[in-house]
């Protein structure tokens, strides 16, 4: 691999591992997810005693976003909390390449989990949801605390280890880190509105409150996938679930309305609709903060990350076979032509 430049991350914590700026110190070992300007490999840091890894590699070339920018504002938070993956550095290859390394998380993303789930096909029982919620909060609850919104909450950037513990993608390099769909310009639908940055238009953010307001809207939605086993239209095939989210916009009201009306209707716990119900009130003002949501009587008696493992996350399969049994799905449903023939592989 060609050598490489640029800033690694947390550079003036002296308690911070450096990890080298040179993607010739990485050795990938194999695909775990793609998109249209993304691919993320599991792989290897050799001179970190072969260290695993995840990385993101975005293609600057192709991508309207600045992740650089993204990634040099987040460095200057020094944001820490164990809720919270952070990269471990990140550098610009000689192929025009943006590279993002960071923690190896076993089980990947909870997108992938309750795609994959064979168990729970109608979606995830609620002591499983307030875990992973609970969890989720508590990231969302410092973000907020320390003045910044995370701007992209969904299922595809919470992820989960292989000891059940639950972390929320860093804000600043987030985008769907596992899971397949990499939505990684800001012109693309499937961004907005969750996104707050300058390019979101006003007339598509408005309904939906701004900064921490949006975070909590998202959040909803994400408890609404969790129970649901599946994203909102899901009448469609589930494997193009990520082609029709990018051509709709993903958090209108109006794709909602009827989701939500049939939420209500299905026999989840009061406490439970009571607090998806206050997080999607279209009145931005309205919708409570992530700490006192962490309040919430869903959340009494909550179990741990052993609790998940015994009910879920033993009974999935690797990330890496996970995301080969998409992709061969998605080839059968699209037409191998499409994609180039027997060998070729989606994304870049």
């Amino acid at each position: 691999m060609a050598t490489s430049s640029s800033s690694s991350s947390h550079q003036d914590n002296p308690q911070k591992v450096q990890f080298p700026l040179d993607s010739a110190a990485y050795e990938n070992l194999q695909e775990i997810g793609s998109g249209d300007k993304a691919v993320v490999y599991k792989a290897v840091c050799v001179p970190m005693n072969s260290a695993i890894v995840a990385i993101k590699s975005v293609d600057l070339n192709q991508s309207t976003t600045d992740f650089e920018g993204k990634l040099r504002d987040t460095k200057t938070l020094s944001l820490s909390h164990p809720n919270i993956l952070s990269d471990h550095c990140s550098f610009t290859t000689a192929e025009g390449r943006l590279w993002v390394v960071m923690p190896f998380m076993a089980f990947g993303s909870l997108q992938s989990i309750i795609i994959s789930s064979p168990a729970f096909p109608q979606g995830l029982p609620e002591p499983c949801i307030a875990v992973f919620l609970k969890e989720t909060l508590n990231a969302m609850s410092y973000l907020h605390g320390q003045g910044h919104a995370h701007g992209d909450i969904k299922p595809g950037n919470i992820l989960v280890d292989s000891d059940g513990s639950v972390k929320l993608a860093d804000f600043g390099v987030s985008a769907s880190f596992y899971g397949a769909d990499h939505s990684t310009g800001t012109n693309d639908t499937s961004a907005t509105p969750t996104e707050t940055n300058e390019t979101s238009m006003p007339d598509r953010v408005a309904p939906y409150g701004d900064g921490c307001k949006v975070d909590i809207w998202a959040f909803g939605i994400t408890a609404l996938e969790l129970a649901r086993g599946c994203p909102p239209l899901s009448g469609l095939p589930p494997l193009l679930e990520s082609q029709i989210l990018k051509v709709k916009n993903r958090y209108q009201f109006s794709d909602y309305e009827s989701i939500i009306k049939d939420f209500q209707n299905k026999e989840y716990s009061v406490a439970f609709k009571d607090l998806v119900g206050s997080c999607l009130d279209q009145d931005p003002a309205k919708r409570p903060a992530a700490e006192t949501l962490l309040k919430h009587s869903f959340f009494d008696n909550c179990r741990g990350k052993d609790f998940l493992l015994e009910t879920v996350l033993r009974r999935l399969e690797s990330v890496e076979e996970r995301f080969k049994k998409r992709n061969r799905g998605l080839g059968d449903l699209l037409g191998k032509e499409e994609f180039g023939g027997d060998q070729a592989k989606v994304g870049p």
